[in-house]
């Protein structure tokens, strides 16, 4: 019976004479069927997967012994020989070029494939792609980076995408922050903390929502321009308000 690894049909009938040309037929088709599989001192511990880059930078060319045909959530990995300088594609076992893109689903950005760091991805059949399973290191890096913004307007109320950054009011009248109550904003964790700082003229003042209380020692006004105050959620609709205030 055919399948993916064995596709000769005819079948002896027991007791019949068969031609030796019929014989031989069999089995190369077996021995065809066997070269379709990996080499089985790696099958066991999945090293299969696995192989080196031999390709350029931006272009990975990876051979780990299987086909190049590609299913579903197939995983390989390799280790780069170069760095990445922005987008990249993966040829796997001499088939087509495919793009890697980060877990996210974003392309990659320069850096995000390392030299000789290990990186594992798996095709996206839908997308007729590879994806990067894990976060890159560039990845990581930016989660722990302080992001800086920009806020023009006189009002602002904070978000949970401000986390660990600071913001920067330039407006030249007076700025009110407002901090969320637990309602409106539920996705903002205790120990949430930003950082606020008056760049315009404008007095930035930090102002409570709806139930909120705002814990401080003097006042909730920064106490000049470029002066910075720190919010932090310390529990349920409660936070902590420190910095230069006047």
């Amino acid at each position: 019976m055919p399948n993916d690894y064995y596709n000769y049909s005819n079948d002896f009938v027991p007791g019949a004479k068969i031609r030796s040309q019929t014989h031989d037929q069999q089995f190369a088709a077996l021995e065809a069927a066997f070269d379709l599989l990996s080499d089985p001192t790696k099958v066991g511990n999945g090293a299969s997967v696995g192989g080196i880059d031999t390709g350029t930078a931006d272009n990975y060319v990876v051979n780990n012994g299987a086909t190049a045909t590609l299913v579903d959530l197939q995983l390989s990995s390799f280790i780069p020989t170069n760095v990445n300088t922005g987008a990249a594609v993966l040829s796997l076992n001499g088939g087509a070029n495919k793009s890697i893109v980060r877990n996210d689903g974003t392309a990659l950005q320069a850096g995000d494939l390392a030299l000789n760091l290990p990186v594992l991805v798996i095709y996206d059949e839908n997308n007729d792609r590879w994806q990067v399973v894990g976060a890159t290191g560039n990845q990581v890096a930016t989660v722990n980076r302080t992001s800086v913004t920009t806020q023009s307007g006189t009002a602002y109320t904070l978000t949970l995408g401000d986390e660990n950054s600071v913001i920067l009011f330039t407006n030249a009248s007076a700025v009110t922050c407002t901090v969320p109550n637990d309602t409106t904003a539920g996705d903002i964790p205790t120990g949430y903390i930003v950082h606020l700082n008056q760049s315009g003229a404008g007095a930035l003042t930090v102002a409570a929502g709806a139930g909120v209380t705002l814990q401080y020692a003097y006042t909730l006004t920064a106490r000049a321009q470029y002066s910075s105050l720190s919010a932090m959620k310390t529990a349920a609709n409660t936070w902590l308000i420190v910095g230069d205030v006047g």
